[in-house]
C-alpha cells in the first residue's frame, strides 16, 4: 500500500513528493498565510477547517515525521514570522464538551485528529501543552504549527479564536501497486 504526499505551498508553487507505505489513499496538502479571496490577517481554527472543507479536505492530520517535515519545508520562510501570527492551524483539537476537565496541561491525549489515519505524529514545544487560560475559560483547545522564535513549527496549544495561517488536506484517488 503506498501513501503519497503532494505539498503545495500557496502563493508560489512549492511542491514535494514523497512516499510511505500504508494507505492507498494519497493527501494533497496546501498551506495558506490567509484566505485567499479575503483575510488577510488569517483564520480562525473553526473558519479554517471550514475553507478547508470547500476544498474537499479539512485541516491537516500529520501522521508522520515525515508529513510533519515536508509541511515545515514548504512553508514560505516570510510567513513563518509575524506574517501568519507565528504558526498555522493544523487538524489537532480539544474536541470534548465544555467544561474540559481534568486539563490537557498534563493530558494531551484528550486532543483529537479530525482526520482519522493510522498512525499520529506528534511534536510537542517545550512545556506545551500549557492549557493557558489567560484569555478563556475554556483555555487554548486548538493546535498550531508554532514559529515563534526558536519553536521551527512544534505544536503549540493556542486559542482557536486567534487568526492564523493554516495547513489543508485533501484526499484524492491515487493507485497502488
Amino acid at each position: 500500500m503506498i501513501f503519497v504526499l503532494t505539498l503545495i505551498a500557496l502563493i508560489g508553487s512549492s511542491v514535494a513528493d514523497y512516499e510511505s507505505y500504508y494507505s492507498c489513499t494519497c493527501y494533497e496538502y496546501r498551506i495558506f498565510c490567509s484566505l485567499p479571496e479575503e483575510l488577510p490577517a488569517g483564520s480562525d481554527w473553526s473558519e479554517a477547517n471550514a475553507y478547508c472543507g470547500t476544498l474537499g479536505g479539512t485541516l491537516a492530520t500529520i501522521d508522520s515525521e515525515d508529513t510533519w517535515n515536508g509541511i515545515r519545508g514548504n512553508i514560505r520562510p516570510e510567513w513563518k514570522e509575524n506574517g501568519c501570527n507565528w504558526g498555522f492551524w493544523i487538524g489537532f483539537k480539544d474536541m470534548r464538551p465544555h467544561p474540559h476537565l481534568p486539563s490537557h496541561k498534563t493530558n494531551p491525549q484528550f486532543f483529537s485528529w479530525v482526520t482519522p489515519m493510522c498512525t499520529y505524529y506528534e511534536n510537542w514545544a517545550e512545556s506545551q501543552p500549557n492549557d493557558n487560560r489567560s484569555e478563556s475559560e475554556h483555555g487554548q483547545l486548538c493546535v498550531q504549527l508554532w514559529y515563534r522564535p526558536g519553536h521551527k513549527g512544534k505544536y503549540d496549544d493556542e486559542y482557536c479564536y486567534e487568526n492564523k495561517g493554516f495547513v489543508c488536506q485533501i484526499p484524492y484517488n491515487c493507485n497502488c501497486p
